[in-house]
């Protein structure tokens, strides 16, 4: 720990008496979680390259986190730390959570698009932050619909990160970067959700639906003081729709509130190991004894355990993937994930005045009186309401 976080720490509440980020020490483990997930995304950047195959950049991605959560609370032996989510690199039309096994022979090549970290997750002490980001295999400045993928999913980040504030909504969110994507001509993939993230849960229950449909929505939620979501953007240059392959799923989380009586030895074997090593977390099938990923069949069948799907959309199209995670705090909203996307150069603006004037706004919110800040609170509402 840095000698400005143990100053942080200094003479605020005790570890375990309170796990939100009113606590000063939650505080500095969810921002060094989030510092180490950035430099893991930077580290595989440096790694992408032709002929690297996609397994042994995962390995190397969930062996870097390993190695650098361990110079943090070093003198804290029985502090649990490490990967929050196995490193999963998505290659062209793969769009999230593949992690494959060791004999797998996928290798990159001249032109690839590569979500050299998505969905890569780091924990301090249960503390969960998550990162995603993309980039293509070239030096030259990425134009067309490429470029208008990822204008769209970095306007779509800003966008969201001034509007997932204490008092405002989910569904804000979702109308908002609804605007976003037609105003870059590009599709939001369906089904995505962000999630609240709490100590040692990546996925609770209060829930952003990235794309709105019939078939894909959520109840509206209202953020609050000191919460922790992920924000999950995935745009499209298709139609936004994905679909799950012959891709074996590798990426797997133990589903705690589920009780069975399993019978088979390597099925309770599997188990154990999962509880022991992961918790709660998700975890990759490369992680476990040999033959613990026997046991896995009946952990699945009984629901024990559920599987991450691979997902993968149109031979062709370009997705771009970030993901964030926001600490929600009463005088600022604090992005402790992401990373500067590559060159870029998109002929589409995003000309909406509203979401313009938002973007134009800070992220820190000044403590108002409780009549005033009712009344700003009020207007920026009504703002927001005649813009979507």
């Amino acid at each position: 720990m840095s000698k400005i976080d143990a100053m942080e720490v200094e003479g605020q509440k005790q570890p375990g008496l309170d796990e939100n980020l009113d606590n000063q020490e939650v505080l500095v483990k969810y921002r060094e979680a989030g510092k180490i997930a950035n430099e893991a995304i930077a580290f595989l950047m440096r790694n992408v390259a032709p002929n690297k195959k996609v397994v042994e950049l995962c390995q190397m991605g969930d062996a870097f986190i390993a190695e650098r959560v361990q110079k943090v609370y070093a003198k804290k032996k029985d502090m649990k730390k490490g990967v929050a989510f196995p490193t999963c690199v998505n290659v062209n039309n793969i769009v999230c959570h593949y992690s494959p096994l060791e004999d797998d022979t996928l290798t990159l090549k001249e032109g690839d698009q590569v979500m050299t970290c998505s969905d890569v997750g780091v924990h301090i002490d249960g503390y969960i932050a998550v990162a995603a980001h993309t980039v293509v295999l070239t030096n030259e400045v990425l134009t067309g619909k490429v470029a208008d993928a990822l204008a769209a999913a970095y306007t779509a980040v800003e966008v969201a990160s001034r509007l997932i504030k204490p008092g405002r909504t989910n569904t804000e969110i979702t109308k908002a970067l609804d605007v976003v994507a037609k105003e870059f001509d590009v599709s939001l993939a369906e089904g995505v959700l962000s999630h609240q993230m709490k100590r040692w849960v990546i996925d609770g229950n209060k829930s952003i639906i990235l794309r709105a449909t019939p078939e894909h929505n959520v109840p509206e939620i209202t953020f609050e003081d000191y919460e922790v979501y992920s924000l999950d953007v995935v745009v499209h240059t298709g139609n936004g729709k994905l679909r799950e392959t012959t891709h074996r799923p590798n990426v797997f989380k133990r589903e705690p509130e589920n009780r069975y009586m399993l019978k088979r030895q390597t099925s309770k074997q599997a188990l154990a190991e999962i509880v022991k090593k992961f918790d709660t977390l998700p975890f990759t099938l490369r992680n476990l004894d040999k033959k613990s990923r026997i046991g896995m069949n009946e952990l699945l069948q009984t629901r024990l355990v559920d599987k991450y799907p691979v997902l993968t959309q149109r031979d062709g199209e370009f997705v771009a993937h970030i993901k964030t995670t926001f600490l929600l705090l009463p005088t600022k909203v604090e992005k402790v994930t992401g990373l500067p996307l590559q060159k870029y150069n998109s002929e589409k603006k995003l000309t909406d005045p509203n979401l313009l004037k938002l973007l134009q706004t800070s992220l820190k919110t000044k403590k108002k009186k409780k009549k005033e800040a009712k009344q700003t609170e009020k207007k920026e509402d009504d703002a927001m309401d005649t813009s979507l």
